[in-house]
């Protein structure tokens, strides 16, 4: 903050928004309340910084965290009680400024922070119910009629979100713990609007019960295994929340508040400041002990919150803690610095009844005497200091209920499935990669191997030895396709002889196969190719066997002359039964191609 001889932006602005001059430093109002303890902020700006904005009017109410120690802890960073300007309403234009001002002033050497809020607990709908082992994507339809059953709900004026809190048995049977609740969608969307037009978007927003219970979830208050009731008293209303083994089981605000206790003593006339003002907790203060004439006179609206608070922890401990009794009753708000207040409670109660000092418990959150002791003041920092420890993972929030969870898990579905898909990919285009690595690897030790076998010939390999090579090659062909040509006749009567069965006998045998040959040698040197000359033989015999088997016999003759190697296509030009004596023979005429 800024010393005392300057004003800083937060002061102007109260200034202009009120209309009043600057004047001495001794005509100047109060400035706002920060005080910020001996931490390395250094350190808590390179973790996260987490904001909370308690809205109070006239007050604003602002606590600042970081995890700046080693572990989890989360460690204080500065606070501040700031007035709000009067006749300023929150649905003013003039509070945006005001709070944009504001937290400028309490964030700008900090870097960034995730800022939390929260709406009045009038607005929540809160149940802790039981609902039936189902498949996650029934969980949501179960808990919204489990809470519709116990208060009304409109789906279309409110958000409603649910937590689990694990498996329990009831019954013999497995059943899922839950906390079900729902906000007024108009004060959520308008509170978000109101951050965001002050240049600070929320990080999430909660409600009183969830924020107190974060205390309780860090172990800041009582025992923690019994049934805990946390009462804040306000100007107007009371707040009563129920912890059964640190979870929260029951929401309950009442219509009679810390005004309701000293009414009958405000007085405009009276001689006494605090009376004739109206100044609900200097009242409250004025009240020594038990027998003083200012208790007196508040005694019966005393007995009346009192009893409420009383019967709403009797209600609990029979439908929530097993009929345990209420372990410890924790009172905070403008009836702190009221001892004979918390005296009757004392005497009205059969737990531990004390004021509830989260801070005072934990070491981290605890920097001498520097925060506020008691009053409105100190009911205004223990809730922002609540809404300073949320987190998104422990703290229910209107700004992620399940169906953004659902979202964001679908979509982190479908990222980690491509990136698995990706990484399949990646990885077969890496496999293959490898093989043709080692393919190639492979052929050029191929190649040096041969190149080795290479190098040990002599003479070594070149163009002349290559055309010398196949000259000799094509000489030696000839050669060959030479004298295959000279004996192709010897060789077409051996196969025929081989073949040609007892039953058959050939009796002519007709081929012109030098003038075949030579017709090639003249297509081959006109043409410069070799073009096929049809070879044939016109082949003449009978078949000698009984009268039932000639065509049989002859029949299997042409057939074993067809998958003869030698020949190809055979065509049978004539064939007739004649009789030789006395025996019947079949004459044939074939004409048969020689491949």
């Amino acid at each position: 903050m800024n010393s005392d001889d300057k004003l800083n932006s937060t002061e102007k602005l109260l200034d202009t928004i009120r209309g009043e001059r600057i004047g001495a430093r001794s005509e100047k109002k109060s400035v706002p309340k920060v005080f910020q303890p001996n931490l390395s902020i250094r350190r808590c700006v390179k973790k996260r910084l987490t904001a909370g904005v308690f809205i109070d009017l006239p007050h604003l109410s602002l606590v600042l965290t970081g995890d700046c120690g080693s572990g989890d802890a989360r460690e204080l960073v500065k606070w501040a009680y700031v007035p709000v300007p009067a006749m300023v309403e929150r649905n003013d234009t003039r509070f945006v400024s005001f709070l944009r001002s504001t937290l400028d002033d309490f964030l700008s050497e900090h870097g960034k922070a995730d800022v939390w809020s929260c709406i009045d607990s009038k607005d929540l709908k809160l149940r802790n119910i039981l609902l039936p082992d189902l498949p996650d994507s029934k969980l949501a339809n179960a808990a919204f009629w489990g809470l519709k059953k116990e208060v009304e709900l409109d789906r279309d004026k409110e958000i409603f979100d649910f937590h689990l809190l694990g498996s329990v048995q009831s019954s013999g049977v497995t059943k899922q713990n839950a906390i079900a609740f729902s906000g007024l969608k108009v004060e959520i969307k308008a509170l978000k609007q109101l951050f965001s037009s002050a240049g600070y978007p929320l990080a999430g927003i909660t409600a009183a019960p969830f924020f107190l219970q974060n205390f309780i979830q860090s172990g800041l208050n009582g025992k923690g295994d019994g049934l805990e009731i946390i009462v804040k008293v306000a100007r107007y209303y009371t707040e009563i929340t129920c912890f059964h083994k640190s979870i929260l089981q029951l929401v309950r605000t009442i219509r009679t508040g810390s005004h309701s206790l000293v009414e009958d003593l405000i007085d405009p006339f009276s001689d006494d400041p605090a009376l004739k003002s109206g100044d609900v907790p200097a009242i409250l203060s004025c009240a020594s002990d038990l027998n003083t004439g200012f208790f007196s006179a508040m005694a019966p609206g005393v007995e009346r919150l009192v009893g409420k608070v009383m019967r709403t922890g009797d209600y609990c401990s029979n439908n929530y803690g097993a009929n345990d009794p209420v372990q410890q009753y924790s009172f905070f708000g403008e009836t702190d610095n009221c001892k004979p207040f918390n005296d009757y409670a004392r005497q009205q109660a059969s737990a531990d009844v004390g004021l509830f000092n989260p801070y005072e418990k934990y070491p981290h959150l605890n920097p001498g005497d520097k925060l506020p002791k008691g009053g409105p003041e100190r009911c205004g920092i223990i809730s922002a200091l609540g809404l300073a420890l949320s987190t998104p993972e422990g703290t229910p929030d209107f700004l992620d209920t399940y169906i953004q969870r659902n979202a964001k898990a679908k979509f982190k579905r479908i990222n980690l499935i491509t990136f698995g898909l990706c990484l399949a990919v990646f990885l077969a285009f890496s496999g293959f990669w490898w093989w043709q690595h080692q393919v190639l690897q492979r052929e050029i030790a191929r190649k040096n191997q041969i190149m080795a076998q290479v190098d040990k010939y002599i003479p070594r390999v070149n163009k002349s030895l290559l055309e010398q090579t196949l000259k000799q090659a094509g000489d030696q062909a000839t050669k060959i396709n030479a004298y295959a040509a000279d004996l192709l006749p010897l060789a077409v009567i051996n196969e025929l002889c081989s073949i040609t069965p007892d039953a058959v006998t050939l009796f002519s045998f007709e081929a012109d196969l030098v003038q075949v040959l030579a017709e090639e040698k003249k297509n081959k040197k006109a043409a410069g190719k070799a073009e096929k000359v049809r070879r044939s033989v016109l082949l003449k015999g009978v078949v000698a066997a009984d009268y039932t088997a000639l065509e049989a016999t002859l029949t299997d003759y042409v057939v074993r002359l067809g998958d003869s190697s030698m020949f190809g296509d055979i065509t049978l030009l004539n064939k007739t039964i004649e009789t030789i004596g006395e025996k019947r023979v079949l004459n044939f005429t074939a004409d048969m191609e020689i491949l």
